[in-house]
């Protein structure tokens, strides 16, 4: 059962949009119920019983399904703290080149200045 929930994540992809994960875990839940009930019909099993797996499978789903959308929220926090840090990062940067440029145009001005009056 738990190796049948990692296939099916690592199936749908790290990536995957909420939509498209719902969809893909949808229709491999309605596929495996048609190939269930087809086995039902074979072995003869009761109707509590057919109802008692189908509720298990679609506790599984649901399961299945609510897991994927946590790792997907966790993922996208992840990814905004790296992005706010990246722009702390850029943002540091081009104060500190923005520091350089006055430093370098304040000096070149005195040298400038120093120049003419050397002449």
């Amino acid at each position: 059962e738990q190796s049948a929930r990692e296939q099916g994540g690592r199936a749908v992809g790290a990536m995957a949009p909420v939509e498209e994960t719902v969809s893909l875990i949808t229709a491999e839940a309605g596929k495996c119920l048609g190939e269930l009930s087809d086995l039902w019909e074979e072995v003869g099993l009761q109707d509590e019983e057919k109802d008692g797996a189908c509720s298990r499978l679609l506790s599984d789903v649901v399961e299945a399904m609510t897991e994927r959308i946590r790792e997907m929220q966790a993922q996208k926090a992840q990814i905004s703290l790296r992005v706010r840090v990246a722009r702390v990062r850029v943002d540091g940067i081009q104060r500190q080149l923005a520091g350089h440029s006055r430093q370098n145009s304040a000096t070149q001005q005195t040298g400038e200045e120093e120049a003419g009056k050397t002449l």
